[in-house]
């Protein structure tokens, strides 16, 4: 949701709705400087547990794996919903 949020503030545009879409667009905003130096590498790491998840044969991430991954995850949206917020106060993207 935050970077649906992200490219449609700041873009104009809406990521598709595969998980790397969405890495794309966090990847994007780093890029750019909306959001901090290593964004884009826990959205692949996120990424990378949503796919494997997918494949039944494979072993359930451990509890503490399980853990960081919604750290991770929600770090990542609070790091992207402080950069919507910023646009929709001022109604400009951030600089």
């Amino acid at each position: 949701m935050c970077a649906l949020q992200l490219a449609h503030c700041h873009y104009g545009d809406t990521p598709g709705s595969w998980s790397s879409n969405v890495v794309e667009t966090y990847q994007r905003a780093e890029k750019d400087g909306l959001l901090p130096a290593g964004v884009t590498a826990v959205a692949n790491a996120i990424h990378y547990r949503h796919v494997e998840s997918q494949f039944p044969d494979n072993d359930l991430p451990t509890t503490a794996e399980l853990f960081q991954i919604i750290v991770l995850a929600y770090r990542l949206a609070w790091q992207a919903r402080t950069v919507v917020e910023s646009y929709v106060e001022t109604g400009k993207p951030r600089t």
